[in-house]
């Protein structure tokens, strides 16, 4: 039987259909690899594409670090052994079946630099001298990155985002031998430098000038992330000589973090990917003018853009006096919309929501929750509760006829000024007699009190699906609750 399915598993077609279901279903993985040697072949490669990303539990990497060190050349053991006194030999994992490092074609840097300081505190704890540690550290680095960029790896999926110590030299990929063979079919792109040391950026500079003579120009999802708030009018050149020399863009998220005056140039940079882009988001952590003028022609050069995401500090829209009708046809193809700090979008906004007749999802702050004359086609909403009010929520949930998903945020600043509403039965009573009977899914972030859950269960059948405690950035406890209402069966007294 096992013979028949394996069989049937070597025609491409069938292979991805019975494969790509399972490819991130841990127990289902595990139990295939140990049915026996034909499956073991065919699931240990898709399990070990991206071991990382299975791991919950922090301490579940370091029997990772133990199955990659045992990768290692035996000379390097050697080194280790004999040399560094590290009883590698001695480690769980002695035995590996698989050149485990090969098959791997998703690089995460943080992930693997955090299981290797893990690592680090439990088999180099006794070295007393932080000079001798350091040395076993950085030598340590150095053969883990042989291991993954001088051998046989050839990655689609590099994340390389810097969250070091600025003591602590770059991970540079270019130090490493024969490192392009890894690089020529990467089609997911990820850097991020988070260094306030500007003596790092000429290195930056010069690995993105590299990263655009070395990589193909086929890569499909970009995202750049650099931290600082000094101009670098090199770095923007390279950057930008690395944007343009792509061809089939699909998704680019970056932030800005140079002169306003340099985003014509930035979008000028995307004209080879002008058809391809489909995802767009931008991101700023300082004040922002941006002329209208400026921001139509964001949409109007991608005129096949599905997702447009603006997460900004601080905005102002300066219209110049141009109150000019906007073409329809830029918005032609827009379904999912992104929108922070949206005073400054009101005006121009209210003139562009009517003319995307395909926008299925928002998700925005409170300044909108008056419009609910243009929400009304919109399938998921998603609100990020500052300064709402009892009667703006109401009123929201009255204009989304025909909403799938709700999802409801409560800041610190909401839950500060207006947590007591949390409180208030006749609130959910009326909320949940003004919720669409469209709506399958309510998500909220913020703690329910049981007679007011009580109101939401005799007034829908509810299922909970998740009530996970989680800390967020201001260290305050909050719960996600996710409600799912079966269309079928959902009834009101």
């Amino acid at each position: 039987m096992s013979t028949n399915i394996i069989t049937i598993l070597g025609y491409l077609e069938i292979h991805d259909l019975i494969i790509n279901p399972l490819k991130n279903d841990l127990n289902t993985l595990y139990s295939c690899i140990r049915v026996n040697r034909s499956f073991c072949r065919i699931f240990i490669p898709i399990l070990w594409r991206n071991p990382f990303k299975f791991i919950k539990d922090e301490k579940k990497l370091i029997p990772i670090l133990h199955t990659l060190i045992h990768c290692l050349a035996a000379s390097d053991i050697t080194y280790y052994t004999r040399q560094q006194r590290i009883p590698i030999n001695n480690l769980p994992t002695q035995k590996t079946f698989f050149k485990y490092n090969t098959l791997m074609r998703e690089f995460e840097l943080n992930t693997l630099q955090k299981g290797r300081r893990l690592w680090d505190e439990k088999y180099l704890k006794k070295t007393k001298s932080v000079l001798k540690k350091d040395r076993k550290v950085s030598k340590f680095n150095h053969y883990l990155g042989n291991l993954f960029f001088s051998q046989e790896g050839q990655f689609d999926s590099l994340n390389i985002f810097y969250h070091q110590n600025l003591e602590t030299p770059l991970f540079d990929i270019r130090e490493f031998p024969n490192h392009q063979k890894s690089l020529t079919n990467v089609k997911k792109l990820s850097l991020g430098f988070f260094y306030s040391n500007i003596h790092f950026f000429p290195i930056i500079t010069e690995i993105f000038l590299y990263l655009q003579n070395t990589l193909s120009p086929n890569i499909q999802h970009l995202q750049i992330f650099i931290k600082t708030r000094k101009e670098h009018s090199v770095l923007n050149g390279n950057l930008f000589d690395l944007i343009q020399s792509q061809q089939y863009l699909e998704t680019l998220m970056m932030n800005f973090f140079w002169d306003p005056n340099e985003i014509k140039p930035f979008i000028d940079s995307l004209q080879n990917s002008s058809r391809s882009l489909t995802f767009l988001r931008l991101e700023h952590d300082q004040e922002l003018n941006l002329p209208t003028e400026l921001l139509l022609s964001i949409f109007n050069s991608f005129p096949n853009l599905i997702t447009f995401e603006l997460f900004i500090t601080s905005l102002s829209i300066s219209d110049d006096g141009n109150d000019s009708v906007i073409p329809e046809t830029i918005f032609n193809n827009l379904e999912h919309l992104c929108i922070t700090q949206s005073l400054g979008f009101l005006h121009l906004f209210k003139r562009i929501i009517p003319l995307t007749k395909k926008l299925k999802s928002f998700k925005v702050d409170d300044n909108f929750v008056s419009w609910g004359r243009f929400l009304w086609n919109l399938t998921h909403f998603h609100l990020v509760m500052k300064y709402t009010r009892r009667k703006d929520l109401i009123d929201l949930s009255k204009n989304l006829p025909n909403v799938v998903h709700l999802k409801l945020n409560a800041t610190k600043d909401w839950l500060e000024l207006r947590g007591d509403m949390l409180k208030h039965l006749d609130l959910f009573e009326e909320l949940s007699q003004s919720l669409a009977r469209s709506l399958e899914i309510l998500e909220i972030n913020f703690t329910i009190v049981d007679k007011c859950l009580e109101i939401l269960q005799n007034n829908f059948i509810v299922k909970i699906c998740s009530y996970d405690e989680i800390n967020d950035s201001f260290y305050r406890k909050f719960y996600i609750m996710i409600f799912f209402f079966n269309q079928d069966l959902k009834v009101k007294n």
